[in-house]
């Protein structure tokens, strides 16, 4: 009784320096850091000084561990695994007892911090602006439309690159709260809360794929910090988050969550946990269809391995399941997958493999490297112990997902963006660790045990891992200031760049047509397809803007409807400078724009017709000719009312898509619509 009583006083002394050292660390993010800076200027940083004299740190590139935040968190988790080793049955014990008041404060301390990090003075009025949120944002809001229109979230958008189809597969986590929350008239605070959820939402739902897998409490416990730190310090999940590409991120988590809930149903079949799964499934794959090919590689070892489970009344209640959700997911997909795509997308060029990729992330990223050595040497504790058939559930999804992340445009898939799956291979990686974290705590092996300590501590960068921005560039905002106060006639002609957003950090094309309802001939990103219609660089319709004479740059001005030109290039300027029918409007900050003195501020080739355009449709009143030409591109899904009358394709100048053409003889309004 006496050791018990020490174990437990032990452990409660534990828990309570853990979260005095995490409160600390809060309140050092969020007022201030005055004293410990003072300590950390009188200590830590002559040694850092010093190392860096002796040019002792480059070489062992660990400059970004020799900070306050770093020497912090190390002290705490050497700590950690040295009550581990030497406390590793009691720990085991009362996690047990107290798992879920653990569990609750863990995770109160982890949505503080995120929060903390995540919610600006303005996120009520403002939707997140730093890097591609402005695109992520007006896709989610067009996705909103396509799916009101047509419970598609794919359909024709008129207002970039003189229309086109457009796929929003990247916005659909976000667009289902814009859609369901819509009534609240806030889409700019519910467009954040659907972003910060994916940040909070990760732990929980790690702690229940480990419960719902059935991970002892401790391993469970492990498996709920590691989620925290990997959404915290790991680079490609950090990445994501800084930069807008977070729907994947959570699908992930949601996938291995919809692979611990099969895991249960084997176990205790329930009609409950059949239905939840059946939604849970429809909704995952709907987040993002990614899921469809992670579920696979997760599920097939399992049945591999737990072949036991399987009885006639399972396999017949799961295959039905699974046939429900896939009817469902092709129902919206199938359209999708068969309209024609021009060529890859920008993004998911940026997303593809190469051969030395495997050797590059390892020597940058040392918490993958951590990984794999920590499920190395998991990998081989199992094969010691001839487990085989635990080994081959644990270590063929981390295969599969290691051969995608890193070998799979080489495997010609890469067409699924294959780099990205280097999170759910860090996610595999550490779920293999966080079933044997029990075992090796108790038997006190030193080895996992400094593994562990060595990559939580990694995993603890030194710059705030999230910086959201609320705040556009000012610049940028007197571009937009100028646009909403023009007359909405015709469309801008955006000058883009390959290279990152040369308007002061903003996306311009998204922020156009979402704010100000401006219709443009540029993309979201600079050379996704359809490419012919955007100025990128010094490129525009085709070939140099230097190359055209005159006459030339007025029709295409006229076939596109172009009012206004913006550029932020001086070259590009000075052509533009002595263009006759152009009249610079503004000037500042080394962009210009210009106003097109000749435009014929119609969207009709022929004719006065009144032409508006929103998500999926092209509304024509008062065509006076029996013959209407559209500054609009064609497609093969166009479906024309009233239904008398007919579409065709008709290529204008070089524009290698056609525009519409109506037969519409003396029927002078119409409307045309983008059916699936």
């Amino acid at each position: 009784m006496k050791e018990q009583n020490q174990h437990r006083w032990f452990f409660i002394i534990v828990l309570g320096l853990a979260m005095a050292c995490g409160l600390g660390i809060i309140a050092y993010f969020i007022f201030g850091k005055t004293i410990i800076a003072s300590i950390y200027h009188g200590t830590a940083r002559p040694l850092l000084n010093f190392l860096i004299t002796q040019q002792a740190v480059h070489p062992l590139d660990y400059y970004y561990s020799l900070v306050i935040r770093t020497i912090l968190s190390a002290f705490v988790f050497g700590c950690a695994g040295i009550a581990a080793f030497f406390y590793g049955e009691s720990l085991e014990r009362n996690t047990e007892r107290h798992l879920w008041k653990i569990a609750s404060g863990i995770l109160l301390l982890s949505g503080i911090y995120s929060a903390s990090t995540f919610f600006g003075p303005f996120c009520l009025a403002r939707p997140l602006v730093q890097l591609d949120y402005a695109i992520h944002y007006a896709g989610s809001l067009e996705v909103v439309q396509h799916l009101q229109n047509r419970f598609q979230v794919w359909g024709y958008n008129p207002f970039l690159c003189a229309g086109f189809r457009s796929y929003g597969l990247n916005n659909i986590w976000s667009a289902i709260f814009l859609g369901l929350l819509g009534w609240l008239n806030k889409p700019e605070f519910i467009f954040n809360c659907s972003v910060f959820l994916t940040i909070a939402l990760p732990p929980l739902l790690a702690l229940g794929t480990a419960r719902l897998s059935g991970l002892s409490s401790l391993n469970s416990l492990f498996f709920l910090v590691s989620a925290i730190f990997l959404t915290l310090g790991f680079g490609p999940i950090c990445g994501r988050y800084f930069s807008g590409g977070y729907g994947f991120v959570i699908a992930t988590w949601l996938t291995f969550f919809l692979a611990g809930l099969t895991h249960a149903y084997l176990v205790r079949p329930k009609k409950r946990l059949l239905l939840l799964l059946v939604a849970l499934g429809i909704f995952t794959l709907f987040t993002h269809p990614l899921s469809a090919v992670m579920l696979p590689i997760l599920f097939v070892p399992y049945c591999i391995a737990n072949y036991r489970l399987f009885t006639i009344s399972r396999i017949l209640a799961l295959g039905l399941s699974a046939v429900a959700v896939m009817a469902v997911f092709i129902s919206w997909m199938f359209p999708l997958f068969a309209a024609e795509k021009t060529s890859l997308s920008a993004i998911a060029a940026n997303l593809q493999t190469y051969n030395s990729l495997f050797f590059e992330t390892v020597r940058g990223d040392r918490p993958f490297a951590l990984m794999l050595i920590l499920v190395l040497y998991v990998l081989y504790y199992l094969i010691k112990q001839g487990r085989y058939l635990h080994s081959i559930i644990t270590f063929l999804p981390i295969l599969a997902f290691f051969m995608l992340a890193f070998f799979g445009t080489q495997l010609q898939l890469g067409g699924l963006e294959p780099s990205r799956f280097i999170i759910p291979l860090a996610i595999a990686c550490l779920l293999a660790a966080a079933g044997e974290f029990q075992q090796h705590i108790t038997k006190k092996s030193p080895v996992f045990i400094a593994l562990v300590v060595l990559l939580f501590v990694f995993l603890i960068r030194p710059p705030v891992p999230y910086a959201f921005g609320y705040d556009a560039n000012p610049a940028a905002t007197r571009i937009m200031d100028f646009f909403q106060k023009a007359p909405k006639t015709g469309r801008v002609l955006i000058q883009t760049s390959w290279y990152g957003r040369p308007y002061f950090d903003s996306h311009i094309p998204a922020q156009l047509c979402q704010q100000t309802s401006f219709e443009t001939t540029a993309n979201t990103f600079p050379g996704n397809s359809p490419a012919f219609q955007q100025f990128i660089e010094g490129l525009v319709w085709g070939r140099e803007l230097s190359t055209f004479t005159v006459d030339s740059l007025l029709q295409y001005c006229n076939l596109y409807n172009i009012e206004y030109i913006l550029t932020y290039r001086p070259k590009e300027q000075r052509i533009l400078d002595s263009v006759p029918f152009l009249q610079k409007v503004l000037s500042e900050n080394g962009y210009s724009i210009y106003k097109n003195a000749s435009a014929s501020k119609s969207f009709c080739m022929n004719g006065d017709a009144l032409v508006s355009a929103g998500y999926d449709r092209i509304i024509v009143n008062n065509s006076k000719q029996p013959i209407t030409i559209l500054k609009y591109h064609y497609f093969p899904r166009l479906k024309i009312k009233p239904d008398s009358l007919s579409l065709f394709p008709i290529l204008l100048l070089a524009d290698p898509i056609p525009f519409i053409g109506v037969r519409n003889g003396t029927c002078s309004d119409f409307e045309i619509r983008f059916s699936p």
